[in-house]
This record gives C-alpha cells, structure tokens and sequence, in this order.
C-alpha cells in the first residue's frame, strides 16, 4: 500500500472521490445500501496527491461501512459521504446507520489485526492500512467516533470517520517546525539525517527542510538536491 517512493499529482479533489464511489456504487446497490454524496462538486478543490492513495482509504472505509450495515442487518441502511475545506485544509466525513463502534473498541480500532468480524471475512488489516496511508504516507489524520444524526426526521446512530489533509504545505509551517525542532521525524528524514556526510557536518534542520519541501520525500533525489542548495546558501550567507 505504501511506496517509498511515489509521483505527486495535483488533481481535483472531487474528480477522485467520484471515480472511487463509482467503483463501489455496485456493492452498495447490490447489498441495497443507499449513498448519500453530499459534496458539492460546483467549485473545485486542487490538492496534490500519490494517485491511488486516497481512492484505497475511501474503499477500505467504505467496505467497512458495508460489512457492519449488512452484519448489523439495519433496515434502510446508507452511508453519507461530505466535504468541507477552507485554504489550507480539506474534510473528507464519512458517515453510516450501522449502530456504531463499541466505546471499548474505538481506542483499538486502527490498531494492526484488530477485528470484531469473524475470523473468515476480516483480516484487521483494513483500517490499519487506512490509517497508515492517512497519516504515515499522506501527512494527514484520521478520525472515528460514534454519532447521532438526524436524516428525514429520523435519529440514525453510527460511526463517522473524518480524513484530514493539508491542501498546501506552507513555508512558513516548516520553517517554524524545523526550527529547534520537536517531535520525531518520519523514517525518510531520520534516513537523510544518518546519511548527510557533506564536509562531515549534518545541519538537521536543512535536512528537515528540504524533505518536507519534497513532502516527505518522495522524491529523495530532489530532497538531496534541496539539501545541497541549502547547504550552499548557508555558505554564501
């Protein structure tokens, strides 16, 4: 699921949900499972993204909706799908009628080869990946918790998952946190860190720089030649 390296692409956000919904809109007639789109496709929202990346999430929680309508046996069963932005980040919500996550499980439920399914239909694997390319790959977060809504004068109760994405990473954010900075770094960085011998020195924060520059290296050739840039601006300064 995850490459270590991958080609960005900047595409429109809506064009990728769309192409997804249409791959799982015959499981989800076939099981009489109503989807809600409630996203508004009028203004388009630009973001650059691993092609693929994203569609995998939105199946794997999708497929999870799925199984927990039809194993719950919920009459009238749906999934609702949003979307909220504004300039610097992007909300992808995605809502069910299931009866939603056990309070105990919520904590666990991005955990490895955690399943309440039964051992023939779940590996545990499907959300962990989720949240790995979520978090790990595309540098954004991923939420669960359980929900009340109101839909055609009717209290449903269910799960709703929220993905959070930067739409743009801006300088200013990463100078700030390269800067004395806090927190551990992703393996991409720790390994341009070990690997940093120019003239014996290793200047972690021009390393951090440029690797988030290039995203978090994904183009590792790029994130070398940003560190070689750097480094000679340093020098001329």
């Amino acid at each position: 699921f995850i490459k270590e390296k991958k080609e960005l692409k900047k595409v429109i956000l809506q064009d990728r949900i769309k192409t997804t919904l249409q791959i799982q809109n015959a499981t989800l007639n076939h099981n009489h499972i109503t989807l809600i789109d409630d996203i508004d496709y009028s203004t388009a929202i630009f973001i650059e993204l691993a092609i693929g990346e994203l569609s995998q999430v939105l199946i794997n929680i999708l497929n999870n909706a799925k199984d927990a309508l039809i194993y719950n046996q919920i009459e009238n069963p749906w999934i609702k799908l949003s979307l909220e932005s504004n300039e610097t980040t992007v909300l992808i919500t995605i809502e069910d009628n299931a009866g939603g996550v056990p309070e105990n499980i919520i904590p666990h439920i991005f955990e490895p080869y955690f399943t309440t399914k039964d051992k023939n239909l779940g590996t545990g694997l499907g959300l962990y990946m989720t949240y790995k390319i979520i978090v790990d790959s595309m540098q954004g977060d991923l939420k669960v918790e359980n929900m009340r809504v109101e839909l055609n004068n009717k209290t449903y109760i269910g799960a709703k998952f929220e993905i959070i994405l930067d739409l743009e990473q801006k300088e200013e954010w990463v100078t700030t946190n390269t800067s004395g900075w806090k927190g551990e770094d992703p393996p991409c960085i720790q390994g341009l860190i070990t690997n940093s011998t120019r003239k014996g020195d290793r200047d972690e924060t021009a390393i951090r720089l440029a690797a988030y520059y290039t995203n978090f290296c994904y183009d590792r050739e790029k994130a070398r030649d940003k560190i070689t840039s750097w480094h000679s601006h340093i020098e001329q300064g």
